[in-house]
C-alpha cells in the first residue's frame, strides 16, 4: 500500500481502494490524497475481479477500506458487475463505493446508484476538475470536515 499525506503518527489512517485501469487517473487521485490533511493508504488494482477476490478473502474486517473508487469500465467485467459483486461480499457491504463513470450521462449514474454505488464521478474531466471532484468525495466519505 502507498501512503499519502503527512500527519502526526497518532492520527487515524484512512484506507482507500482504487480500482482503476487508467494510470493517469490513478496518479491524479493519489495527487489529491497527498494534499489532504490526513494520512491515506491506498491500494491500487486494475481489475475488478481482483477487488472481489480481495474482499472475499479479507481478514480482519475492522481493518478494511474506508472508501472504494471503482472504474465503471474494467478489463473483463463491467463496473456494474463488479459493484454488484462487491456489495454482496461481507466487508464491502458497508464501505462507501464511488463509481468513476464515462461521459454517458445521468442515466448510467441512476443505474449505478440503484446497484449500490454511494456516488458517481463522471469523467473525463479536465485534470483539475477531476481532482476537485475526488477531493470533495474524499472529504465527504472519509469524514474530513
Amino acid at each position: 500500500m502507498q501512503s499519502h499525506g503527512e500527519v502526526e503518527s497518532t492520527a487515524e489512517v484512512k484506507r482507500v481502494l482504487i480500482v482503476e485501469d487508467y494510470p493517469d487517473d490513478v496518479l491524479l487521485i493519489e495527487r489529491v490524497f497527498s494534499r489532504l490533511p490526513v494520512e491515506i493508504e491506498t491500494m491500487h488494482l486494475d481489475d475488478g475481479r481482483e477487488a472481489v477476490k480481495l474482499s472475499e478473502a479479507w481478514n480482519p474486517l475492522d481493518e478494511f477500506f474506508d472508501l472504494v473508487l471503482l472504474d465503471s469500465r474494467l478489463p473483463g467485467a463491467s463496473g456494474l458487475e463488479m459493484l454488484k459483486a462487491l456489495r454482496m461480499s461481507d466487508p464491502m457491504g458497508k464501505v462507501p463505493i464511488v463509481l468513476l463513470i464515462g461521459a454517458s450521462g445521468d442515466d448510467f449514474s441512476e443505474v449505478a446508484l440503484g446497484y449500490g454505488a454511494d456516488a458517481c464521478i463522471v469523467k473525463p474531466l479536465a485534470p483539475e476538475a477531476f481532482m476537485d471532484k475526488v477531493r470533495k468525495i474524499a472529504e465527504t466519505w472519509l469524514n474530513l470536515n
